[in-house]
């Protein structure tokens, strides 16, 4: 459950089956959600693919200065 905060939060998501559905609640609750690929954070990823591990390469990822964010699904689109 996201909380709404009296700040935006930025939220990032590795692209993924249930990422479209995060994005969409944390668009509900007022905050900024992106999608990124899932290739790019494979290749961002140093270790083996766990979830400490995929949490870290996701961050990175987002900090990338040419990073591009993917679009995501709507309710409709799914």
């Amino acid at each position: 459950m996201l909380v709404k905060y009296k700040q935006t939060r930025h939220y990032h998501f590795e692209a993924c089956s249930t990422s479209n559905y995060w994005k969409q609640k944390a668009l509900q609750a007022g905050h900024d959600a992106r999608l990124i690929s899932a290739k790019l954070v494979s290749v961002v990823r140093k270790n083996q693919k766990t979830d400490k591990n995929d949490a870290l390469a996701i961050i990175q990822a987002a900090l990338l200065p040419d990073v591009t964010f993917i679009g995501g699904k709507t309710v409709e689109q799914q």
